[in-house]
């Protein structure tokens, strides 16, 4: 499999976070996004939609983090409990705990039904 720049770019995208670098990341996120949806590289968008949720949360807009992660309609097991844990700071934040703990509920329960269901076949 070929290595596309939209790849590189963001992983460069999470490594500017760990640096603080919020517009660099947010730069190199912002293209990796246009080019993965030229692609249509489906998992990469998802990646990306929480890399934007953490810049947004890194940057005290939690209602942004929680926009940026709303068309995601699936996820790998590592996605979706990085996904609940934005999502649950950000209800937290925003002062809406009912539904943080609602965001963990429902990720923790499809987790656990995807399991189930794996482990049937």
């Amino acid at each position: 499999s070929e290595l596309h720049a939209y790849e590189v770019w963001a992983a460069m995208s999470k490594e500017c976070i760990l640096h603080g670098e919020v517009w660099m990341a947010c730069t190199l996120a912002d293209e990796a996004i246009k080019h993965a949806k030229d692609h249509g590289d489906r998992r990469m968008l998802r990646d990306l939609a929480i890399t934007k949720a953490r810049l947004a949360r890194a940057e005290g807009r939690y209602a942004e983090s929680i926009k940026s992660l709303k068309d995601v309609t699936a996820a790998d097991d590592e996605q979706a409990a990085k996904i609940a844990c934005l999502l649950a700071e950000a209800y937290q934040k925003k002062g809406q705990p009912s539904l943080a703990d609602s965001a963990l509920r429902d990720t923790l329960h499809a987790m656990q039904t995807a399991a189930r269901e794996s482990t049937a076949r």
